[in-house]
């Protein structure tokens, strides 16, 4: 059923607008741990730097006096570099594990949009035929003269909400048209006969008024006759 469809369309599109939403997260999160990352790559490279820098110094002290002066202070700064590149390493590594577990949500997430968007993919475009075989019925038995084009959405409804086959619908629910039969015709020679003033201002020219005569015609058919031919036969039988 079309209408079964339409809520299943709705719950599987909410839960493709919910995964988007999980996938900007990972993405988001993964974005942040890549910052933490960078922001210790930049200070292992400082830590680098500095220690390519005091040990030129102390290669020039060398160099230049062929002894190691302050000694002790190149010992403390050696021991507070390596404290300090050991720390960050311990860091890194754990940023390094967590950001292997970001890209994997995030590919776990980029997985499971891409499927829920496919199954959505796949049901629109079912539900989209369904729709349309079911307005082609629909039309098919307008033009074919089975009811009427307001009878017709009548069925339609019908098929939407609850499907079936439209013959069924009409004969069970008598949405057939009464066409051009003898039965129309009798009826609108009735409220024509009912409704003398009405045929008086007609034929005096006022064609507006053809509307109170249509009228009681598809409330006394229930909505079975068609428009144009009961405007047929009024025209018809007034000789207008």
């Amino acid at each position: 059923m079309i209408r079964n469809l339409q809520q299943l369309l709705a719950i599987r599109e909410a839960r493709l607008h919910a995964l988007r939403a999980e996938l900007v997260k990972a993405v988001a999160e993964r974005a942040e741990v890549d910052r933490e990352a960078a922001a210790l790559d930049s200070e292992l490279t400082q830590i680098a730097e500095q220690r390519r820098m005091w040990e030129d110094q102390w290669q020039n002290w060398l160099r230049d006096d062929r002894i190691l002066r302050h000694g002790q202070e190149y010992n403390l700064y050696h021991v507070t570099l390596t404290a300090w590149a050991e720390d960050v390493q311990e860091q890194r590594a754990e940023v390094a594990m967590r950001l292997q577990a970001a890209n994997e949500q995030v590919s776990i997430a980029r997985d499971a949009l891409l499927k829920a968007q496919q199954r959505v993919e796949v049901l629109r475009r079912e539900h989209t035929a369904r729709v349309t075989r079911t307005r082609a019925h629909a039309v098919g038995l307008v033009e074919a003269r089975t009811v009427t084009p307001g009878n017709a959405r009548v069925v339609l409804d019908r098929l939407v909400t609850g499907g079936g086959d439209p013959a069924e619908i009409v004969e069970r629910e008598d949405l057939g048209a009464l066409g051009d039969s003898g039965e129309l015709a009798g009826i609108v020679a009735k409220v024509i006969e009912d409704n003398p003033d009405v045929v008086q201002r007609i034929r005096g020219g006022n064609a507006k008024a053809m509307g109170a005569l249509v009228g009681p015609v598809m409330r006394e058919t229930k909505g079975k006759a068609d428009g144009g031919e009961v405007n047929r036969l009024i025209r018809e039988q007034l000789g207008v």
